[in-house]
């Protein structure tokens, strides 16, 4: 942890200088899941040659490792250095719900550093909790070191199975909260509930952001990390209003914005995750 926190207190020029390292190391001599990266670009944009893909995976590293780095520096960051890094353009459309003691869920993807999402919202709306739900890892030291980092500025991380019981102690509590959910990755085995085309592919989603949406009747925000460049990013907030007679039409509006969010900036989204694997 001290060599980490150590990297952590380097000055940005030295922090992308060892990213640069890290992807040499990563592209060429590792080739990290390359097959993988190769074959979701393949599936995603089979209108595109394979010379644009291999330029999109290239860069995909590039800004993978520059994610890397930045959420090992969000260790020790200020807050006015984060506000140096990414701005939120319309933070009005999540403070209107805030200020009307309205909790809200926020659903997001894997797009630009979504690590940062909460830290920069929490130190604008201190009045207010902030709780990004997240996935236990396997590995102890990468578990405990991550949870630090989404713990800054009193963020409230909340693990993954204990999203019911903490929301209803939430709001049995009156507090009004932002409940953080990354909805983008592959399901569980067990938890292949709902299916819908995503980049014309029938895709497995979660659905938790849907059913509590319809439980407690929280407003949800889709919110989305563009890249401006390299270790700039802006955060914009779009709302989902979808009709609630529909059944999963909430998930499916997500889904449509991230693939519009993806197409975007196609570098930028998690292409090494094996996001089509029960889909066939």
């Amino acid at each position: 942890m001290f060599l980490v926190r150590w990297v952590s207190r380097l000055p940005w020029k030295i922090i992308y200088t060892l990213s640069d390292l890290l992807f040499f190391i990563a592209y060429y001599l590792l080739q990290y899941r390359k097959d993988v990266v190769k074959n979701n670009l393949m599936l995603a944009f089979p209108e595109k040659s394979q010379q644009e893909r291999n330029i999109i995976a290239k860069q995909f590293y590039r800004n993978l490792c520059d994610v890397i780095l930045e959420i090992i520096k969000t260790l020790t960051i200020s807050v006015e250095e984060l506000n140096e890094r990414i701005r939120v353009a319309n933070p009005e459309l999540l403070e209107e719900y805030l200020q009307s003691n309205q909790s809200v869920i926020v659903m997001t993807g894997h797009l630009g550093n979504w690590e940062w999402i909460p830290q920069v919202l929490k130190p604008m709306f201190p009045q207010y909790s902030f709780c990004p739900v997240y996935k236990q890892l396997s590995d102890a030291f990468s578990n405990n070191l991550m949870l630090q980092i989404r713990s800054r500025f009193g963020i409230e991380p909340i693990l993954k199975e204990h999203t019911l019981r903490e929301v209803a102690k939430r709001r049995k509590a009156g507090q009004v909260f932002c409940l953080g959910l990354v909805a983008d990755q592959s399901p569980a085995k067990h938890e292949l509930e709902f299916k819908t085309n995503f980049f014309n592919i029938p895709t497995y989603f979660y659905t938790g952001g849907e059913k509590l949406a319809r439980q407690t009747g929280f407003p949800v925000l889709y919110a989305v990390v563009q890249r401006l460049k390299r270790g700039c990013y802006v955060l914009e907030f779009e709302k989902l209003q979808p009709s609630l007679q529909s059944s999963n039409q909430i998930i499916k509006t997500y889904v449509d914005l991230l693939e519009k969010s993806i197409k975007k900036q196609p570098a930028d989204w998690l292409w090494s995750h094996k996001r089509w694997k029960f889909s066939y």
